[in-house]
C-alpha cells in the first residue's frame, strides 16, 4: 500500500479570533457544481451554526472545495 505522508500545520484556538476552514470534495469531484448540492451544504452549515453557536463571517463555494471564515461565540 502506497501511503503518502501529509504535512500537518499547527492549529491555534485563540479566544476572540476567527477561524478559516477549508475542505475539499472527495477525490476532487465537482459535487458543488450543482445548485441543489450547494443549497444542501448551506442548510447543513446553518444547522451547525445554530447548534454550535458560531457566526459565519464569509464563505466561498467552488466546484471542488469550500472556504469558510467562522467566529466562535464566547
Amino acid at each position: 500500500m502506497n501511503r503518502t505522508r501529509r504535512k500537518h500545520r499547527r492549529n491555534y484556538n485563540i479566544t476572540g479570533h476567527a477561524h478559516v476552514l477549508t475542505f475539499s470534495c472527495y477525490r476532487s469531484y465537482e459535487f458543488l457544481r450543482s445548485d441543489r448540492t450547494c443549497q444542501w451544504l448551506v442548510e447543513a452549515i446553518d444547522d451547525a451554526r445554530r447548534k454550535l453557536d458560531f457566526e459565519l463571517r464569509a464563505y466561498v463555494f467552488t466546484p471542488k472545495h469550500v472556504h469558510l471564515i467562522v467566529f466562535p461565540q464566547p
